[in-house]
């Protein structure tokens, strides 16, 4: 007589063999369905994904050069592929500073530290990242589709029975109703990992870069000069007139035909109207009205204060009995003294030492003041009739060598040998 215990144990055996068979066949249908979904549709797709995005990066590099292009690269301009879009958000970008695309794309190369890159754009090109994430996620599709027994342990239920006799036997098999379950725990563990970016608003902004050394004179302290400005709000040009002549009590007049306010400061203070114009027109981004529009009356106390404080305050302060007066009886308004102060001599030899430059350190004291004095008109880049303006106002006074050894070292017009110094400094794109 067979023992019962056999039976069921017979039985328990011809249903694991069945059941075993299904739920291969199960395994093996979820991982052909998995696979034909990731080889012939997902991977593809994301490497046509990366083409667009790298051909968009090449004509963005080709159009604004490498800089640039790495720059928007980081900041996910070419996430759509789209290379009309790229274009129009990097211009977008530039028309939001007072740059042109070629003095923004000189500012990139040539005077925005590394560390302010990164900073501003970020330190990782998403380009990159994104073929990294592709390269990562198709080696590790691979090794898990190679090992067979390894990917069918990844499809099993997580509710199988784990414990007795049907744990033994059952508890590493899939049953229909695993099957949405199973397909989901290989699609997840080959998904893909998009690169962690850190978000463009946690980025230090544009404006806030600087460049240039705060410099000490005469008490005063001036700040480094922005490397960026905003674009210039909106403003009347009327109304910015009416203001300056107010504000510096200089005539004017009303042009009909134009239907526009002219100011007349003759020849004595034109250079003065002009650079407060010009500095007051290039700072009403900080006193944007909301209706986008600038505040021109605060714009032009403030150009006011900016002149007075960086070239009469600082020429005041670095030059003996110096004062304004006009060359002629209709001349212009021009900075006289009759010598240098201890302190503007005490600032040059800083400036020198920490030049980096050997010639300019070795030097003699006179030329070391012209090349400090040409320095801080370097200051002033991107504001010509503030540069023109504070370059008039040096004094034309002679400075003798240290060395009585050496007359040749005499400047014998400070004002001259600083405008001369100046020049040449900017036309080598200094």
């Amino acid at each position: 007589m067979v023992n019962p215990l056999v039976n069921v144990l017979l039985g328990a055996g011809e249903q694991y063999l069945a059941d075993e068979d299904a739920s291969d066949k199960l395994k093996g249908d979820i991982i052909d369905g998995v696979r034909k979904k990731l080889y012939e549709v997902e991977i593809p797709l994301q490497k046509a994904e990366l083409n667009k995005i790298k051909k968009v990066k090449q004509a963005v590099t080709n159009r604004y050069g490498e800089k640039i292009a790495e720059a928007f690269d980081n900041y996910g301009y070419y996430e759509d592929g789209n290379i009309d879009n790229a274009f129009a958000r990097i211009d977008k970008f530039i028309n939001s500073t007072q740059d042109t695309e070629k003095s923004f794309r000189n500012k990139l190369e040539t005077k925005m530290s590394d560390q302010d890159f990164k900073s501003v754009f970020g330190a990782n090109s998403l380009t990159n990242m994104r073929e990294q994430s592709v390269e990562e996620r198709e080696a590790r599709i691979n090794s898990i589709f190679a090992d067979r027994a390894n990917v069918r342990d990844l499809l099993v239920s997580p509710g199988a029975p784990k414990e007795g006799i049907k744990g033994v036997l059952f508890g590493d098999r899939l049953k229909p109703s695993d099957t949405i379950a199973a397909r989901g725990k290989l699609e997840t563990a080959t998904e893909e990992r998009t690169p962690e970016m850190v978000p463009v608003s946690d980025r230090q902004s544009i404006f806030d870069v600087k460049t240039g050394q705060t410099m000490e004179a005469a008490g005063a302290v001036v700040d480094s000069i922005p490397l960026f400005l905003p674009a210039i709000p909106k403003y009347s040009t009327n109304e910015l007139n009416t203001e300056i002549a107010q504000q510096l009590q200089v005539d004017s007049v009303f042009d009909a035909q134009s239907q526009t306010l002219l100011l007349q400061p003759g020849a004595q203070r034109q250079d003065e109207v002009n650079a407060v114009k010009e500095v007051a027109i290039n700072n009403l981004y900080r006193f944007k009205e909301a209706d986008g529009s600038g505040n021109v009356a605060s714009a032009i106390r403030f150009a006011r204060n900016y002149l007075q404080t960086n070239v009469g305050d600082f020429l005041s302060g670095n030059f003996t009995n110096y004062t304004k007066a006009p060359e002629g009886a209709f001349g212009p308004i021009e900075g006289t003294a009759i010598g240098v102060k201890d302190q503007l001599v005490t600032a040059a030899e800083e400036f020198a030492a920490n030049s980096g430059d050997q010639t300019i350190m070795n030097a003699d004291q006179a030329i070391k003041i012209v090349s400090y004095l040409a320095d801080k008109a370097e200051q002033f880049t991107g504001n010509d009739d503030l540069i023109s303006y504070y370059l008039k106002s040096i004094p034309q006074i002679q400075l003798d060598p240290s060395n009585p050894d050496f007359p040749d070292r005499q400047i014998k017009d400070l004002r001259a040998a600083v405008t001369f110094a100046y020049n040449k400094n900017n036309a080598r794109g200094r």
